[in-house]
């Protein structure tokens, strides 16, 4: 008998071998770059606000750089984001489109509001693509021309297939691609790996700096955890300024919970996140239940939702389902994957209809009160943790 640990084997095939070959190749192809340093230095002239020398490199490689696919690395709170809008203000100065694409709706959406252009996510833009190349009618956000660059963010969440199709679609009419991410964060659902690959191979431009955090040491301690080193002063240094807390089971959803209704009684917005779903449902009943003990929540009327729960008017839900046919009343918008309601109505069949979404600031048009029905869109009954 032969002993192998478990996940000592890892397996592949020829298709997936086939695209990381052809997604390193793009890496070092050269093409005719889409903005001249000339017009990105007179675009960055004119730059507005703090922008350290490694946001001005990542923008400055985005636009100017001859390499067919290039990847911009960094932490969150690097100032990714802000070196994007440097690039799109620069793409758009030499005429060519900078295209945001996402791997979700919910990405897709923020992407857009802080780019100020209409973004995509990855699959929605390929169906769209493959209409066009069928001959077939397309809104004009979905061409493509030479010197377009199609920007793609959170990309260490994309599967190494679908960024190839998309390179493949972006070569072919003359664009270039980019790729955003931090490979150390959440990977793709499927097989993945691409942005790591690219960055090994010298195709990525990195930023190394944080300008998110206020605490002294809390950027450098937060780089350690991230590249998953082994220190102890880290551990230290959170337990030092109480970011660590332990206990048994019931003792941390009791801390967990009294420290998210301690902030709801002061009006502020906390998160919560919890391990397993049986523990989110849990703390979703208790949370319910300090709102229906608030008088905030009206028990009368009740709609089934998922788990076996039942969500009242006043609860807050979360819809958990993407539904591009369930348009927002007096908007564009689509009910999405964590778009946050409140209830507002339960109608005598079971469908809910909720008041505008708390996530609707991102939006380019603010939902109003559609009517999706509890049955689809399956939410946790109020603002207590989801996993």
């Amino acid at each position: 008998m032969v002993y192998r640990p478990i996940g000592s084997q890892t397996y592949t095939t020829h298709t997936l071998l086939a695209a990381e070959s052809r997604l390193l190749a793009a890496a070092r192809t050269r093409v005719i770059p889409t903005v001249r340093r000339g017009t990105f230095a007179r675009v960055a002239a004119l730059h507005r606000g703090p922008m350290g020398p490694g946001q001005r490199a990542l923008a400055a490689s985005f636009a100017c750089s001859e390499q067919l696919l290039l990847a911009g690395l960094g932490p969150a709170g690097a100032g990714k984001t802000t070196a994007m809008r440097l690039v799109a203000r620069a793409v758009d100065a030499a005429g060519a489109r900078l295209i945001p694409l996402a791997p979700s709706s919910r990405a897709a959406i923020v992407l857009g509001h802080d780019l100020d252009r209409r973004a995509h996510t990855l699959h929605s833009w390929l169906h769209q693509r493959h209409r066009a190349a069928d001959a077939k009618p397309v809104a004009k956000d979905y061409r493509l021309r030479p010197g377009d660059v199609v920007l793609v963010d959170e990309a260490g969440m994309a599967g190494t297939l679908l960024l190839e199709r998309i390179l493949t679609d972006a070569a072919a009419a003359g664009a270039m691609v980019r790729l955003l991410g931090d490979p150390y964060q959440l990977a793709a659902v499927e097989a993945g790996g691409a942005l790591r690959l690219i960055s090994r191979a010298g195709g990525a431009t990195e930023l190394d700096q944080l300008h998110r955090f206020r605490v002294p040491g809390e950027a450098d301690a937060s780089l350690i955890l991230r590249d998953g080193e082994d220190n102890r002063a880290v551990f230290d240094w959170y337990r030092n300024k109480d970011r660590i807390v332990a206990g048994t089971y019931d003792a941390m959803c009791d801390t967990v919970f009294n420290a998210w209704a301690k902030d709801q009684n002061k009006g502020l917005i906390s998160l919560v996140t919890a391990a397993d779903t049986a523990t989110v449902t849990a703390l979703n009943l208790r949370a319910q239940a300090h709102h229906i003990a608030a008088g905030t929540v009206d028990t009368r009327r009740a709609a089934p939702v998922r788990a076996g729960q039942h969500a009242h008017i006043g609860d807050i839900i979360v819809t958990r389902l993407n539904r591009r046919r369930l348009t927002v009343r007096g908007c564009r918008d689509f009910v999405k994957n964590g778009d946050t309601w409140t209830v507002q109505k339960i109608l005598p069949d079971g469908d809910v209809v909720p008041a505008t979404p708390s996530t609707a600031a991102v939006s380019a048009c603010p939902p109003t009160t559609p009517p999706p029905s509890a049955s689809s869109a399956t939410p946790p009954p109020s603002t207590a943790p989801r996993a």
